[in-house]
């Protein structure tokens, strides 16, 4: 664990559960536990009450999502840890945005000499979350691509090496110009 920030009401349980900087929260270490399974599978989820493997936490909801770099791998877990009788339903899908939010600012300064293209079948969510990103040298062909721009793309070959063309209609160097 790197850094926590705790509400006043709940920084003595978070003390009480080792949930400070420091602290090992692998699944090796701790068992079932947010941040350590999502470390392990890669995708979000939420650990409530008795789920964890240890009796101590059994008092708590933790929900985190991974945070993946540029290069598609998990570099990071992002958890909302809170009393199980604060469980908000929504929670889930916040942390999952901060942590969308922390893996575009991680490609775009990655990438931050490429040329790097937003795209989206909604003109409207170009400048959102949902926009899929793909960092291009200056010949236009594919550097990165961010885990949006994957799923947008899915079936196409949007990997490191391929060239725009191969990916949309129209021409990279009419892009350009």
């Amino acid at each position: 664990l790197l850094d926590t920030i705790a509400d006043p009401s709940f920084r003595a349980a978070a003390r009480n559960a080792s949930i400070r900087p420091g602290t090992t929260w692998t699944e090796q270490h701790c068992g079932t536990n947010a941040l350590g399974t999502v470390a392990q599978i890669g995708q979000a989820l939420t650990v409530h009450g008795g789920e964890h493997f240890f009796a101590r936490h059994g008092t708590l909801t933790c929900t985190a999502a991974p945070i993946f770099g540029p290069q598609g791998r998990v570099v990071g877990v992002l958890d909302a840890s809170s009393h199980c009788g604060s469980r908000q339903p929504h929670t889930q899908a916040l942390v999952g945005m901060a942590a969308t939010q922390v893996e575009t600012g991680l490609f775009r300064l990655h990438h931050g000499a490429d040329v790097i293209v937003a795209f989206h079948n909604r003109g409207e969510y170009l400048r959102t979350l949902s926009a899929g990103l793909l960092a291009l040298d200056p010949d236009g062909t594919v550097l990165g691509a961010n885990p949006q721009a994957r799923f947008l793309l899915q079936g196409l070959p949007a990997l490191p090496g391929r060239h725009f063309d191969d990916l949309f209609r129209t021409r990279f160097s009419a892009l350009m110009t």
